[in-house]
Parts: C-alpha cells; structure tokens; sequence
C-alpha cells in the first residue's frame, strides 16, 4: 500500500487509518484504532519466482543482463475481472503495552477479549522491560457501542484511540498537533 489517510470508522466513529495503492483504489486496509474494526481488500497476484538462469551461481548474484519482468502480475478470472480476497473483523478493542525506554507495542484484538488473552498480556507485562503505568488493555463493548478500560489508566490512552474521530479533528486541528497522537 502506498498512502494512508484517516477517516472516520463506519463501526464507531472512532478514528479509523486507511491505507491504500492510489494507481489501484480498490485495494486498501481499514483499521480503526478505537474498536479494532478491521477491513481489508487485496488483489491476488502470481507468486514471484526468479527464473533459475538469471542467477550466476559462480559469483553469487543476480545477472540482470536477460530481459525478465520482474514484477507481479495480477491475477483475473476467465471474465477478464481482477481476482481479490477481502477480510473484515468487527473490531474487539485495543491494547498499549508501553516500554521503559518510551517506545511501545500498539494493537487491536481480532477476537473477542476474554480472560485468558487479558491474563497472557498481564504476564508479559510483569517483564521489567515494560511500563505498567503507562500500558492499557481496552475491550470494545459492540452492543453498548463503548470502550471499557480493562486495565491501566485511560489518561493513558492516546487521544486517536479513543476519541470519535470528530473530536480527534478537532482537537488536532486546534491543536496543531501530529497525527499519531
């Protein structure tokens, strides 16, 4: 994918990225970073395989001198129409598990949050390599259309994950803030 934007999630209006190959539209990568929602379109492609006589063993490199084409090419079925997959997932919630050295592993959940996956991420946050004060575990509640902090302090939860994607505008706008914030 070449170019991404924000728009708003058609799920829950929380900020959602989009990314997407601006010479084929169709093909782009929705993730909101509020509820999770997850909705992808790829066009399939032929595997790349380099033809066994464009490489030299002798010295170890590829001898580019032949005319191959080496790049992918897009599969279409016998209509002549692109061939593609499409993903979607509902959106479950989001976690942050921050570092001491101030970097930090953000995610969303492609399943439902259950007790067993908020244990695995509470062990991993007992490594000293973690900052559990300034990690969050964050569940999507579908039917209540709400974020529910699971664990950690929602102050920490930065502005794009939970706030409507509306408010986030806004306040980057006033702001004049960046965009991952």
């Amino acid at each position: 994918m070449g170019k991404a934007d924000f728009q708003e999630c058609p799920k829950c209006s929380g900020v959602m990225m989009v990314k997407y190959n601006p010479v084929i539209p169709l093909e782009q990568n929705e993730h909101c970073f509020r509820c999770g929602y997850f909705h992808n379109v790829e066009l399939l492609r032929t595997e790349f395989h380099m033809p066994i006589d464009c490489y030299n063993n002798e010295i170890e490199q590829l001898d580019t001198s032949n005319e191959v084409d080496w790049r992918e090419t897009l599969l279409k079925d016998e209509k002549g129409n692109y061939q593609f997959k499409e993903q979607s997932l509902p959106g479950y919630g989001c976690y942050l598990l921050a570092r001491v050295d101030g970097s930090s592993e953000f995610s969303t959940f492609s399943k439902p949050v259950t007790a067993e996956i908020i244990q695995e991420l509470m062990e991993t946050l007992k490594d000293p390599f973690y900052d559990q004060d300034k990690s969050f575990i964050a569940a999507w509640d579908i039917d209540k259309n709400e974020q529910i902090v699971l664990f950690g302090n929602a102050k920490n939860i930065p502005y794009r994950c939970k706030l409507s994607f509306k408010e986030w505008s806004e306040k980057k706008e006033k702001y004049k803030l960046e965009i991952n914030w």
